[in-house]
């Protein structure tokens, strides 16, 4: 079977090969004569069915042409008019997994249909309004939309898995307020700086490269608050924080928890996100918890955990969505990079040398927040003693001036402290060297004998800095605190009599 469409608006069908011909415009109510048939899409799901796209502009029709057959060209309905697409047609897709689901390309931009053309909705979420969309394809592999515009390059419309689900389910994903979507599989690709100039500056221009990471999709409503399937008979996820803790309760804050599990239940990281009304895409690159590093501010009560864990193996995960008491789940594929062999054996050595370098981690800043912690403590005790007299804390008073300067002293072994502006050497710094070591956990052979010598590098600058500190709380702050303590308070001012 084959179709054909002139630019003097003839459409013809053949379903023998070409020996025979049938006209179909007579056919097609509405049909201006003389027009153009810049496209005719033959439908990927029956043979009966296809997509003439006309215009006649070039007669100054300027009102949009969009005609479907279900049988043969036998009968034919326009699913456009000009009150529900702006310009005339140019181009038009159907998806070839689900049938309902249109894409249509006019003179002023993109349209989507979720239900066979009944209705139409332009798309104005990060592409170009009013141009010209010429061509449109589905990649059959990726699922991508690909789109061709006149004058405005291409663009790449990742997975649209999210729009075929909402075809599809309609129903269930209004009446929910939180619904997974399953992600496209998922790649760890191993990104390398290639050869020639490394900053470009703006000489040539460069497209953005796909997304690296995983797209992890839920559609998000905020009307219903009815349970799910995936509400009823689930037991909680192992590790996962307790239910209404003021830590992660997602009701508080009016987020979505996003939490990754391997398949056995076991949660590899969680982090919330704050939704928006329809479709949310969320990247995830494939980390898991992680250390805070020394140095860093505490987080909030509510804050997400850290990440940049070392990466997840592939295989297969799920992803749970949570809003409030509402909750629904997916799987994710996470593969290797088929570029490159994938060796069990180095992931777990990375993985133990990790877990290494993550135990160092947080003993220095555990230790760092000790040494915040004193420094506070003693702040905490001048302002305290405020109203005391002079004869009473005197000594303490000037012994915690020389705490200060020594804790000043042992937050330099960590960070740098009141240095000059300009560039200095900070590798001596104990941060710098969890930075260093983690840089050569990062590469993707098998670690050797660099990424050992940084980490026994790492473990005994922080023995050192470890017993400083502990050396300091025990011999000079404990001492000088069982003596402040003895100091009595006095949380106000005496009056004055009044004469």
């Amino acid at each position: 079977m084959i179709w054909a469409g002139s630019d003097d608006g003839q459409v013809h069908i053949t379903t023998d090969g070409g020996a025979t011909w049938k006209n179909c415009r007579s056919a097609m109510p509405g049909f201006p004569a003389g027009a153009w048939v810049p496209q005719i899409v033959a439908s990927p799901h029956r043979a009966s069915e296809a997509f003439v796209v006309v215009n006649n502009y070039r007669q100054d029709d300027w009102k949009p042409y969009l005609y479907h057959t279900t049988d043969f060209g036998k009968t034919w309905k326009n699913l456009v008019t000009p009150s529900a697409v702006n310009g005339y047609c140019l181009s038009v897709v159907q998806d070839p997994v689900v049938s309902a689901l249109l894409f249509l390309g006019t003179e002023h931009g993109l349209y989507v249909s979720l239900d066979s053309g009944a209705r139409w909705h332009q798309w104005k979420h990060h592409y170009p309004q009013g141009v010209a969309t010429q061509d449109l394809k589905i990649h059959p592999r990726e699922h991508d939309l690909i789109i061709g515009t006149f004058g405005r390059a291409a663009y790449i419309l990742e997975n649209i898995a999210p729009l075929r689900k909402f075809a599809l389910e309609r129903e269930v994903m209004q009446n929910n307020r939180i619904v997974a979507i399953a992600p496209a599989p998922a790649t760890q690709a191993s990104y390398k700086q290639p050869a020639g100039p490394r900053f470009g500056g703006a000489t040539e221009y460069q497209a953005s490269n796909k997304s690296p990471g995983a797209l992890l999709t839920y559609y998000y409503n905020v009307g219903p608050a009815a349970a799910t399937t995936e509400n009823r008979g689930r037991s909680k996820p192992k590790d996962e924080p307790p239910a209404g803790d003021k830590s992660t309760d997602a009701t508080k804050s009016k987020k979505v928890k996003i939490i990754i599990q391997d398949m056995a239940g076991d949660t590899m990281r969680w982090f919330t996100h704050e939704p928006d009304t329809g479709i949310n895409i969320v990247h995830w690159y494939f980390d898991t918890r992680g250390p805070r590093m020394p140095a860093s501010n505490k987080p909030e009560p509510d804050a997400d955990p850290p990440g940049d864990g070392p990466p997840v193996m592939p295989g297969k995960y799920k992803v749970v969505f949570v809003s409030g008491q509402d909750r629904d789940s997916t799987e994710l594929t996470v593969n290797a990079d088929p570029r490159l062999p994938f060796d069990k054996q180095v992931y777990e050595a990375q993985a133990a040398l990790y877990r290494r370098w993550e135990a160092e981690v947080k003993r220095a800043a555990k230790a760092y927040d000790q040494v915040v912690l004193m420094k506070t403590n003693i702040e905490h005790a001048r302002t305290s003693w405020a109203h005391v007299s002079d004869s009473l804390k005197k000594t303490s008073v000037t012994a915690s001036d020389t705490l200060l300067k020594a804790l000043k002293e042992l937050e330099k072994l960590f960070i740098a402290v009141d240095e000059p502006a300009g560039i200095h050497d900070d590798a001596h710094y104990l941060v710098s060297k969890c930075w260093t070591a983690l840089g050569y956990l990062s590469l993707s052979d098998m670690p050797g004998s660099n990424a050992e010598n940084a980490m026994k590098q790492l473990e005994q600058a922080t023995a050192e800095v470890v017993k400083k500190v502990t050396a300091f709380a025990g011999e000079q702050f404990e001492p000088w605190s069982r003596e402040a303590e003895r100091i009595p308070v006095q949380l106000f001012k005496p009056l004055e009599p009044i004469e």
